[in-house]
């Protein structure tokens, strides 16, 4: 059984025409059916468990829409997978993503008979560009760039509430992803409007400039999404230190949750999968283990009653 949000988009809560959740929601026929909300997750309580690996070198982030992987690879590559079992659906496509730190599904299709939604892609770059692509199971087209002034800092990566319309660049107040410089290097958090873009006059668009704030340092970030309120944040090096996921709430401005992982492999990114028999999210993650390649897991977490 499939929900459908106004716009006819097949979604896991629905709205309507004033932005308010639903109770209900229909089938494509017009059916109305029960819509039950996710079941609400806690996430001080979790277990992780490893899942497939794939054997390659140079992964970056990706996301993940109705059971297939996205998968950005340096030298702007695309692989999709199977989020069930890691079998390839498709290799090594070519995409515009340069060093794409991180990938997020969008709310918003190219046409209405397309698969996936456009693909926002992040680029390690400073100032920070974001490319949005459309993908296909053998094919990825640009379909527009966004390039942030150099107020977003250095190495930004995008997370996207777009619900709001709002994109998050989080990156560095300081030209260092691996240290605070004495504490003089924070984690800078600037924030966009994506629905008014500016015509920067080189072929690309700005979001209007919102807001920025500040939070401690956070080493080596990657692979971000939002997700129920929260920026989360992959960060960590293959260097043999620790690896974390973090919570930060863009409201308070403080890190809520933190997940160690116990391994010291590099994060290089995380997605967010919906069981519909189970009726709760989990975390996909992935982590580049060297020349080994990327090894893919799973965190569950506890539900809050």
């Amino acid at each position: 059984m499939c929900v459908y949000n106004i716009d006819g988009i097949e979604t896991n809560i629905a709205y309507n025409i004033d932005g308010e959740e639903l109770s209900s929601a229909y089938e494509v026929d017009g059916t109305e059916i029960p819509f039950i909300s996710p079941l609400p997750l806690d996430y001080s309580n979790y277990s992780t468990a490893d899942l497939y690996t794939y054997v390659a070198n140079g992964f970056n982030g990706f996301d993940v829409h109705e059971g297939v992987i996205a998968q950005l690879m340096a030298n702007n590559k695309l692989y999709l997978f199977n989020v069930d079992d890691g079998s390839a659906i498709a290799t090594a496509m070519a995409i515009t993503c340069s060093h794409g730190d991180s990938a997020t599904f969008g709310k918003d299709y190219y046409t209405s008979s397309d698969e996936f939604p456009l693909l926002y892609c992040t680029a390690d770059t400073t100032p920070a560009v974001i490319y949005i692509n459309r993908i296909t199971r053998n094919s990825a087209t640009l379909i527009k760039t966004l390039k942030f002034s150099q107020v977003a800092g250095y190495y930004g990566a995008g997370a996207f509430d777009f619900k709001n319309g709002l994109c998050y660049i989080v990156a560095y107040k300081e030209n260092s992803y691996t240290s605070d410089n004495g504490g003089t290097n924070k984690t800078l958090v600037t924030v966009w409007n994506l629905n008014e873009l500016n015509d920067n006059g080189d072929g690309t668009y700005m979001p209007t400039y919102i807001s920025s704030f500040e939070c401690p340092f956070i080493y080596v970030m990657q692979g971000l999404q939002f997700f129920d309120g929260y920026i989360w944040i992959s960060s960590g090096y293959n260097d043999g230190g620790n690896q974390y996921i973090y919570a930060l709430n863009p409201v308070t401005h403080e890190i809520d949750h933190t997940i160690l992982l116990d391994d010291h492999i590099e994060i290089e990114g995380l997605a967010w999968v919906y069981d519909a028999e189970q009726n709760k999210y989990w975390m996909l993650i992935g982590q580049q283990n060297g020349s080994a390649g990327l090894n893919y897991s799973r965190i569950d977490f506890a539900t809050l009653t």
